[in-house]
């Protein structure tokens, strides 16, 4: 007779189903066929699935009402409505029957980490906070980081981090027999088996994230405009908007048409695969302006041998060495990022430098190994080592 354990029964907690950066990674978790354990899926209802459609063999339970963005502002009467908000969600959470019988349940961001600590309220069944954001004001807001020491972390039995960088923002507060394990998220791509080949013309520059104002965007298109690259140069943003960041999309077309570089730049919109628009450039920045928790674009650049210019902060500085694998600049600095932009475009012998060592960086984890990462998290969590 077999001694082995069944596989674990996973239930996965997401405060939202729109294309961000945490739902994006959860969706490519779950959908990896290497993932051996049961899941199941804990949505707050809405009109679609949206990323996490196409997930035939997870279990999918709908309960409650998707969370507001912005609601975790420091204005008192914000708080109270986010919180307020959270205790529906637990409630609605813990009557859909979603978390029985799971052998470890993951919340899949800080805010569905707070309502489903709620909801396993009476419980013993563990519960792994995936930490996405960095547990600061200025990440969560003042309410997500009240809410998150006083009602998340006594109830957590583990963190997963994205980075080491957002280990760091936990670990102080973690107690001892607390563990945080880090483990990146699935980029959704393999890397890149050859150097890709460099045509004549302008040097193709881009950024693939989603549009935010944090996200960088508006910083980039300042430096492009001021390194004077017309005509050397073009400049691509890959992304869509959520979390009610249409009316910046709309400023950012406006700015570029302010700044005279319209003619060069191109607002690609949302897509789902973007390994082709990666592939179509050849200098790919990642400029946030607060420190970026993973920056799943950079792994993505790297893996497809692109040349990476990064801020020189938070996770995407654990991966760039500066001037080995890739360019590290400054954060928030206009200047230093139009520099580094221009010497780019200036030095083809450079570019082809950086994008053949990022490419060949051994470092870079492939997502099945990631999703074998997330495997033994859970199985900690659960006491089957």
């Amino acid at each position: 007779m077999s001694t082995s354990n069944p596989p674990l029964l996973v239930a996965h907690v997401a405060h939202t189903t729109e294309r961000g950066g945490a739902e994006i990674a959860l969706a490519r978790l779950l959908s990896h066929p290497a993932r051996a354990w049961q899941a199941r899926l804990a949505l707050p209802t809405d009109s679609s699935l949206g990323v996490f459609a196409g997930l035939d063999d997870v279990d999918i339970s709908r309960a409650g009402r998707p969370q507001r963005p912005g609601a975790a502002s420091a204005s008192p009467i914000a708080a109270t409505r986010f919180a307020g908000a959270l205790v529906r969600q637990a409630g609605a959470l813990r009557r859909s029957g979603a978390l029985h019988g799971a052998d470890v349940v993951h919340a899949n961001s800080t805010r569905a980490a707070a309502y489903a600590a709620l909801a396993l309220r009476g419980r013993t069944t563990p519960l792994i906070v995936h930490l996405r954001d960095r547990i600061e004001r200025d990440a969560i807001g003042s309410a997500g980081a009240l809410l998150f020491r006083r009602v998340v972390v006594p109830r957590a039995t583990g963190f997963v981090a994205n980075s080491a960088s957002t280990a760091r923002t936990v670990s102080p507060l973690a107690r001892a027999d607390q563990f945080v394990e880090v483990v990146p998220s699935p980029i959704g791509m393999s890397r890149a088996v050859h150097s890709a080949p460099r045509p004549d013309g302008p040097v193709r520059i881009g950024m693939v994230a989603r549009l935010s104002p944090w996200k960088g965007q508006e910083e980039l298109l300042r430096a492009f405009a001021r390194a004077g690259l017309s005509g050397r140069a073009t400049l691509t943003l890959v992304g869509g908007t959520s979390f009610g960041s249409e009316e910046f999309a709309r400023r950012l077309a406006g700015l570029a048409r302010e700044l005279g570089v319209a003619g060069d730049v191109t607002f690609a919109g949302h897509e789902d695969e973007v390994r082709g628009r990666i592939d179509a450039l050849d200098v790919c920045v990642q400029y946030s302006t607060r420190p970026e928790p993973l920056g799943q674009n950079v792994l993505q650049y790297l893996a497809r041998g692109r040349t990476v210019v990064a801020s020189n902060e938070g996770g995407p500085a654990e991966w760039i060495r500066d001037g080995e694998n890739g360019v590290l600049v400054p954060p928030r600095d206009v200047a230093a990022l139009a520099k580094a932009l221009r010497r780019l475009v200036d030095d083809a012998a450079l570019r082809g430098r950086l994008a053949d060592a990022a490419r060949t960086d051994e470092r870079i984890p492939s997502d099945e190994t990631i999703v074998r990462a997330h495997e033994r998290v859970f199985a900690r969590a659960a006491g089957r080592h």
